[in-house]
């Protein structure tokens, strides 16, 4: 079996097969793509689900709905400033570099902005169809920058 670095030792729990037929790099893409994708936990889902359960459970409540559409995504950008630095760090050998951090900001904008118009949509239908293209596109946006900011560094 090949040397496997010490950070990739934790994630890897395949058997000697997978690194002699050439399957590292297929390893290797797919825990990328899941760690950019997941790396805030399931947080985006629940921004999207607690609006629409929020409307479902107290139709017609103008506080509810205001409050749900200003404080989730605040607390989601606290906690993604919080988790994303924790990540930066690991991938960075403890140091926290400006320009990660800057990469960052700029995701956690995107995504932001994302939940913002997707719980927006769920209280507005009217908007629903006409929003889409913008949502989706942010989305793609944010996708971009955190697979950069979060990319490996090169020594690894």
């Amino acid at each position: 079996m090949r040397d496997v670095p010490e950070s990739d030792a934790d994630y890897c729990h395949r058997g000697r097969s997978v690194w002699s037929i050439g399957g590292a790099f297929a390893w290797n893409v797919g825990r990328t793509w899941m760690s950019r994708a997941g790396w805030d936990g399931i947080l985006p889902l629940v921004i999207v689900i607690v609006p629409t359960a929020i409307r479902a459970l107290l139709p017609r409540q103008d506080v509810p709905e205001i409050l749900c559409v200003i404080l989730m995504p605040l607390a989601a950008l606290l906690w993604r400033a919080h988790a994303g630095a924790i990540e930066i760090r690991r991938i960075c050998d403890g140091r926290l570099p400006a320009l990660r951090q800057c990469g960052l900001a700029i995701a956690i904008i995107l995504l932001m902005l994302f939940e913002f118009l997707a719980t927006i949509t769920v209280f507005s239908p009217q908007l629903l169809w006409e929003m889409w293209p913008t949502i989706v596109g942010l989305y793609a946006m944010y996708f971009l920058t955190i697979t950069v900011t979060l990319a490996p560094t090169r020594h690894r």
